[in-house]
């Protein structure tokens, strides 16, 4: 992603955060802060369209295909943005791979609840808590009958919806003409030529943009951690939380975060996502009673348990009572994680480029 000369005028600009689409019309000054990670323009933001589709298929159900859309969803701010080249290599492989997983799933699915149909009285042999009716539900294939509209769509439509974006992604990426692309670049730069003391004042300008969208992404990174560190104490979120403490003393003694900051980033990056897959896990009910909830190391660990299911029926979730942090410790988490996860891509691939 490169930045936006600020001295041009631009309109009807489309953004986009996380598959969410924002319009911006306007004139006059425009920075891109595509190096924070936050925002990325629409060459380079089309993978994100697969971020809600994944997060759903991991959030609204607990089985083992859920993790594994999980662990696509915390691969997905890694991959290169779509483009004729990176659609050769590990995005294109990255994208096919999703593809064939819900297409894959979605066939199973189908297949399972047809032989359940065939096999009258449907789903008789799927006894609540048994051992089979437990390996298939933690696999993911369940029986349907006597579940309200609710819990049938939170199982169903997940997997409909990560089917139909990645099919629209991935035809809209092979449909791209990247020699128009390029001749459109070429006479967008020579159109916009600049002549005389022009570079110089263009590279100023650019130079203070990478300070600013570079200052910005510490600061965000920061109040991630201390975010983090506080939502709900503990032994794991006290990393974050030391990390804050570190990184605030080093910037209070005029001292700037440079070269090794981006390397402990990744360190970060990896711990963050280790401690989501552990609280994803232990929503499971094979999890909370091989450590229950109300274990003296489950909770000096962080170990939350935010749903529970009964052998009344397995296939509905309920809540516990907790705390309005313990459910927003998750998420803070997982934003801090996507924000490592851009700006360290965008790191290693401008260290690529030198």
């Amino acid at each position: 992603m490169q930045l936006v000369d600020a001295s041009r005028t631009h309109k009807g600009r489309k953004l986009r955060f996380c598959g969410v689409c924002i319009w911006t019309d306007y004139w006059g000054t425009y920075v891109n802060f595509c190096n924070t990670g936050l925002i990325t323009s629409d060459k380079s933001g089309e993978k994100y369209q697969l971020c809600d589709p994944c997060f759903l298929a991991a959030a609204f159900r607990y089985n083992a295909l859920s993790f594994i859309y999980l662990l696509l969803f915390l691969v997905l701010p890694l991959m290169p943005s779509p483009t004729t080249k990176s659609m050769r290599g590990h995005t294109g492989r990255f994208i096919i791979a999703i593809l064939l997983l819900s297409l894959m799933t979605t066939i199973s699915h189908l297949s399972f609840q047809i032989y359940l149909l065939a096999d009258q009285p449907y789903g008789e042999f799927l006894i609540n808590c048994e051992r089979l009716e437990v390996i298939f539900r933690y696999i993911g294939f369940i029986r349907y009958n006597d579940l309200d509209v609710l819990n049938v769509a939170r199982h169903i439509v997940p997997e409909i919806i990560v089917l139909i974006g990645v099919i629209v992604l991935f035809v809209a990426t092979r449909k791209k003409d990247s020699s128009s692309d390029l001749e459109m670049r070429m006479a967008d730069e020579g159109s916009d030529r600049p002549s005389g003391a022009e570079p110089q004042e263009q590279f100023k300008v650019r130079r203070e943009d990478t300070s600013v969208t570079a200052a910005i992404g510490i600061f965000l990174d920061l109040l991630l951690l201390a975010a983090a560190g506080i939502a709900r104490p503990s032994v794991t979120n006290a990393f974050y939380f030391i990390c804050f403490l570190m990184f605030a003393t080093w910037i209070a003694c005029y001292k700037t975060l440079r070269k090794k900051f981006k390397a402990f980033r990744i360190i970060i990056l990896v711990y963050s996502a280790l401690h989501l897959i552990a609280l994803y896990l232990y929503q499971l009910k094979i999890m909370q009673e091989l450590i229950s909830p109300d274990n003296f190391y489950a909770r000096l660990f962080g170990l939350t348990s935010l749903i529970r299911t009964d052998c009344a029926d397995p296939r509905i979730i309920h809540f516990f009572d907790q705390e309005w942090a313990s459910f927003a410790n998750p998420g803070i988490i997982l934003v801090l994680y996507w924000v490592l996860a851009v700006q360290t891509r965008n790191y290693l691939t401008k260290k690529r480029k030198v």
